[in-house]
């Protein structure tokens, strides 16, 4: 089949990854969002070819409540205690549900995503 993909199409979706990276949040045009955490898997990754390892990997949910299907390692120790900064949970149970704001920050200055320890402010209605 040959058709043409629609002009708003970002690049960076052309070739998904399995991981949301700096460069999502770059073709949103934003320098952090704010997510509610829907699980936490533990997958295999390949950091190094033949080198595997397993991690934590957050998902969270889109504005309209499905699962985004790309999650975010957990690699960082910091970011693994700005999730109980920022959301007072002491188990995984505890975090689910819970608001994050994942940002753009700088390791070795190279920018990587970050998790802000500080805690989301819920609005009250």
């Amino acid at each position: 089949m040959n058709k043409p993909l629609p002009p708003e199409t970002l690049l960076v979706d052309l070739q998904p990854t399995r991981f949301i990276k700096v460069e999502n949040l770059r073709a949103w045009d934003v320098d952090s969002i704010t997510v509610q955490i829907a699980e936490v898997r533990k997958e295999t990754v390949e950091p190094k070819p033949g080198h595997k390892e397993e991690h934590p990997v957050l998902y969270f949910y889109t504005k309209t409540g499905t699962l985004y299907p790309q999650g975010f390692l957990l690699a960082a120790n910091v970011n693994i205690m700005a999730i109980v900064s920022s959301t007072g949970a002491k188990t995984i149970g505890e975090a689910i549900g819970k608001k994050i704001k994942i940002e753009i920050g700088q390791h070795k200055n190279k920018d990587v995503l970050r998790i802000n320890p500080e805690p989301i402010e819920e609005k009250s209605e």
